[in-house]
């Protein structure tokens, strides 16, 4: 049973990116009203932190470890914020078209820039510019590291998935997936990679056998943009553009409930990001209807 626990609601325009606070019951969120707010979960409002950019916010990642908030705009710049003095300290004009993704490596020490030019920049936190590989002709959604086998895997829109050695930055595989691939993520219990597609697919891939496909299912009606799991690991959630989010078990990958706007007060639009924080019943989901809506799960 998945029940609705409050709205936040504040921005203007659709929410694409929702992030780790810096405190436990807080949280980051990105919008295209070109704003960046923290909010507070208990509270239910927002914190004193508000960024304004000039594009909009289409990816954000927290770096505890180094204090640092870093934003992606749709424009293909990062800012870079320190979460203590709330000021900038880096502004990096690199790319010149969205950034979609942004991935910490923790191992490495090291951001991933995804970008709408096909691009993958990778970077010291100092700034510096360590590698830039073209991967996709198309945009680049989503990255997962799988930490112990030290790989990554990227969503591509051309259709491929492709796995990179972090070693090196070697692509080891590639192979088609969906028409558009927007979601990648090493499943943290089985040796399965989870994909998601502009074509509302949800696929699994065999990491032991070369990544060939063991299950496809028709998961949504439209595309998928997010997957997030819980702290256990026993369920994950899905959302998309059909205005739903589906709430599965993690080990036999059944779907347990569907969350929509006619049976839960849901999103009327596109839901177009999903995060779960660390050891909470609860998830969050950001939608083009402007809002963000908390779920608390209770099976």
């Amino acid at each position: 049973m998945v029940e609705k626990l409050f709205e936040l609601n504040g921005h203007s325009a659709s929410i694409y990116a929702l992030e780790r606070g810096v405190t436990d019951g807080t949280v980051f969120s990105g919008s295209g009203d070109k704003i960046v707010t923290a909010w507070n979960l208990e509270k239910q409002c927002n914190e004193n932190f508000t960024i304004k950019t000039n594009s909009p916010t289409i990816s954000l990642k927290h770096i505890e470890k180094h204090h640092m908030l870093l934003v992606g705009l749709f424009n293909g710049n990062l800012h870079a914020i320190d979460t203590r003095s709330k000021n900038e300290v880096k502004f990096l004009p690199y790319h010149k078209e969205g950034i979609f993704h942004i991935e910490y490596d923790e191992k490495g020490d090291r951001f991933f820039l995804l970008s709408g030019d096909g691009t993958v920049s990778i970077w010291t936190m100092d700034f510096k510019l360590i590698k830039a590989l073209l991967l996709s002709s198309d945009k680049i959604r989503s990255m997962s590291i799988h930490h112990e086998l030290n790989i990554a895997a990227f969503a591509t829109g051309d259709g491929l998935i492709k796995i990179m050695k972090l070693s090196n930055f070697e692509i080891t595989h590639e192979f088609p997936a969906h028409d558009k691939v927007n979601v990648v993520y090493f499943h943290p219990e089985k040796r399965v990679l989870i994909s998601a597609g502009k074509d509302a697919f949800l696929k699994f891939w065999n990491m032991d056998h070369d990544y060939q496909n063991i299950l496809s299912i028709p998961a949504h009606n439209w595309a998928i943009y997010g997957i997030a799991f819980s702290s256990d690991n026993k369920y994950f959630v899905t959302c998309s553009r059909d205005k739903t989010i589906k709430l599965w078990d993690a080990q036999n990958l059944e779907v347990l409930e569907r969350l929509d706007y006619k049976g839960h007060n849901g999103h009327t639009h596109s839901v177009n990001c999903i995060y779960w924080p660390k050891d909470k019943d609860y998830f969050l989901s950001g939608s083009d209807d402007k809002k963000i809506i908390a779920w608390r799960v209770q099976l």
